[in-house]
């Protein structure tokens, strides 16, 4: 995903998908970064909407649902995964089984997500742009920028088809 903040470009964020663990969010997510269906279901133009300092950048096409044709099933293996660091993708949703369009990467540990959000991947790079998209947030009322147009994501892709690794294990 490339991104712009305030019509600038700011950089790419690059992410890996837990393809086995959360099948169903990864495929989607996949999806909608190549834009292969057409819109509504591509990526590319969406804003980072929603920005909590220290806690989530949360994008996603509105007016889309998913893939799917509505709304998805939780991945039980990404439910099992814990928001134990920056990074992660984690879908939004409604309640369980609401699965659609809109995902929020983490920006730091989050662990009142777990067994509640999918975990269906992890940034590895752009780290810098998650941060500036995260500072957008400060100074705000309660550090929270809603309805924002000011981050945008401006083109999306897949960079590769890669080999299967496991998500990292949580420390202990």
């Amino acid at each position: 995903m490339d991104v712009a903040i305030d019509g600038q470009l700011a950089g790419r964020i690059e992410a890996v998908l837990f393809i086995k663990e959360s099948p169903l969010a990864a495929e989607n997510l996949r999806q909608f970064c190549t834009g292969e269906k057409g819109p509504p279901f591509q990526l590319k133009g969406a804003y980072f909407y929603r920005i909590i300092d220290r806690f989530i950048d949360q994008t996603g096409v509105h007016g889309s649902t998913s893939i799917y044709g509505g709304q998805f099933k939780d991945d039980p293996g990404g439910l099992k995964l814990k928001h134990d660091r920056p990074y992660l993708l984690s879908i939004a949703n409604g309640g369980p089984n609401t699965n659609t369009a809109h995902f929020s990467i983490t920006v730091a540990p989050a662990p009142h997500l777990n067994g509640l959000y999918v975990i269906f991947g992890e940034c590895v790079s752009g780290f810098d742009v998650i941060q500036k998209i995260n500072a957008l947030s400060k100074g705000q009322k309660n550090n929270e920028l809603l309805n924002s147009q000011r981050a945008q994501i401006v083109e999306t892709g897949q960079l590769r088809r890669g080999t299967y690794l496991p998500p990292p294990t949580a420390s202990k």
